[in-house]
């Protein structure tokens, strides 16, 4: 999806019309599919618990200034294929357990060596957070905007850091992102 957009948004700058954004969650995990309704009043559908997590993951996007969020048993079935950043662990809208999510950067024999040390220092950025090491969260915030200025999620972190810094919170937190918004 992202490459075929890549090239839609190439066609759609030479003509001289606004790009297109897209964003997406994936979960993996077991669902229903099919026909809902009456023969008259028929919608295809999918319904279950991981559809709805890959909802607000895609939400989760806005948020965290990324495109595509995958859940960890999406991740582990993928692995192998493709370079992927840690966001951290992160506690959805309507839900009380917090979940591992991962972003695909790209697929690993197109990955640079950039690529490679831009995940590992997103990785050190969360795990000091999860740690409650919100002095090295924010330095590693603050090294990945320094390496990419429109690096949304390590803003997200810097801003986190900040306040808990500020507020001088003593007691250990426990590490997961609270998404409060769809």
């Amino acid at each position: 999806m992202h490459l075929a957009v890549a090239e839609l948004n190439r066609q759609l700058t030479l003509e001289g019309l606004p790009q297109l954004v897209i964003r997406a969650g994936i979960s993996t995990g077991e669902m229903v599919v099919g026909d809902a309704g009456s023969a008259e009043a028929s919608d295809y559908t999918v319904l279950g618990d991981c559809v709805n997590f890959a909802s607000r993951l895609e939400s989760a996007n806005k948020q965290l200034g990324t495109k595509f969020l995958i859940s960890e048993r999406t991740r582990d079935l993928t692995k192998e294929r493709f370079l992927m950043r840690a966001i951290g662990r992160m506690r959805v809208v309507g839900k009380q357990q917090a979940n591992q999510v991962f972003e695909p950067m790209c697929e690993y024999p197109t990955a640079t060596q950039d690529q490679r040390n831009f995940v590992a220092c997103t990785q050190t950025m969360v795990e000091a957070f999860v740690r409650n090491d919100f002095d090295a969260c924010r330095d590693g915030a603050t090294a990945l905007i320094r390496r990419d200025a429109d690096d949304k999620l390590a803003g997200f972190y810097l801003k986190l850091c900040i306040e808990i810094i500020e507020r001088r919170i003593l007691a250990p937190l426990d590490g997961v992102i609270t998404l409060a918004e769809k």
